[in-house]
């Protein structure tokens, strides 16, 4: 059972730093990428159907081992976040990756996901709006241009893979320890 929860930490972790890496060096995260993905999680989600895996406590909270689960969270993610696509508030991949992550994590994960993620992306935001209103303020950094776009999914990505690292040391996901 652990060699599965392993592997699937593994693969998940390397997704997770894929997206980064796409989402921050071209600000796109690839359909492909993202299908594979999703087919990752269904296969463990079947495996979990058939076998039953028996997660630790803590770890049933942040990855999503049912169906039902899976896809409630993936669907309300994605009517959630849809508008903001719709309105140019946030890019497709943006839109499709937080709906995997929400397939894949079920809603804690996710939550700690968009508390990380939101944070950054708020950082990135505000680091934008300095130097395209008052350069001076960052110095020699006012030089380099912050890019407009918002690397949204490499944010959440970075919230997924703080949480990953988290939860192995500690055992339980941080925003458990907030409670």
């Amino acid at each position: 059972m652990w060699v599965l929860v392993s592997a699937w930490l593994l693969i998940f972790s390397g997704f997770d730093i894929c997206v980064v890496w796409c989402d921050l060096r071209y600000r796109k995260v690839p359909n492909r990428l993202l299908i594979a993905g999703f087919g990752v999680q269904a296969l463990w989600l079947l495996a979990n159907g058939f076998f039953v895996l028996s997660l630790p406590t803590a770890w049933g909270v942040v990855v999503a081992t049912h169906w039902s689960i899976a896809l409630a969270t993936a669907g309300i993610v994605f009517v959630v976040l849809f508008p903001l696509w719709r309105f140019r508030a946030m890019g497709a991949g943006d839109v499709k990756f937080a709906a995997l992550l929400g397939f894949c994590m079920g809603p804690v994960g996710l939550l700690q996901a968009f508390i990380v993620g939101s944070l950054v992306a708020g950082v990135h935001s505000v680091l934008y709006f300095v130097q395209r209103e008052v350069p001076w303020l960052l110095g020699p950094l006012g030089r380099h241009p912050v890019t407009r776009a918002t690397p949204y999914a490499a944010y959440l990505a970075l919230g997924v893979l703080l949480g990953v690292v988290w939860q192995l040391a500690d055992g339980q996901p941080w925003l458990l320890r907030l409670a």
